[in-house]
This record gives structure tokens, sequence and C-alpha cells, in this order.
């Protein structure tokens, strides 16, 4: 996967763990919702200039938030659903007997 991807799919995690809608992150950003679209979507490029100030909004260390290291699962609390009766699924997080996360 590369960083492109890497960093459209952090961002929109990060945007999704504070509840934000697009167009509320779009606006602290100072850009259109559709632009952030396309960057969620890996379309546009995350510029340097967005990428911190992503980082100042989501109070992430920028070396971090850019690496390959999934800042953002590690933040995360587990995402859980139900899928079948007693049957969880687990969005990016994998989680023990108890809903907790592994590790």
């Amino acid at each position: 996967m590369s960083d492109a991807m890497l960093l459209g799919a952090k961002v929109r995690a990060l945007r999704r763990r504070e509840h934000m809608t697009q167009v509320d992150l779009a606006e602290r950003l100072g850009v259109s919702a559709s632009y952030l679209n396309l960057i969620e979507n890996n379309r546009r490029p995350l510029t340097a200039p967005l990428l911190i100030r992503i980082a100042q909004i989501f109070q992430l260390d920028l070396q971090s938030f850019a690496s390959e290291e999934d800042v953002v699962d590690r933040r995360m609390e587990p995402v859980l659903l139900d899928a079948q009766p007693g049957c969880r699924v687990s969005l990016g997080v994998e989680i023990d007997d108890e809903g907790g996360p592994l590790g």
C-alpha cells in the first residue's frame, strides 16, 4: 500500500473517530468537502500544509502520522458490529474474547 493510500485512509479514520463529517473537517482545513473526499479516496494528494493542519487538528505527531505505522488504530477504541448473534466483527482492531483490544 502506498503512503498516499495510507494517508487518505488515516484521514478518514481520524475524522470518523472524532465523529466529524467531511464538511466539518473541510471547514477547519479551509478546503471544500468534495476536495477532502478526493483526498480520503486517494484521488488527490495530501499536501504538506494540509498534512500539518490535520496533525494539529487531531493532536498527532506529524512524523508518526505520516509513517507507515498505524497510528489511527492504536489510538482508536475497538469498533464492534453485531454481524449475527454471538458473532462480533472488529474494524481495524483485533479483539479478545471479552471485546478488548489484543496486544
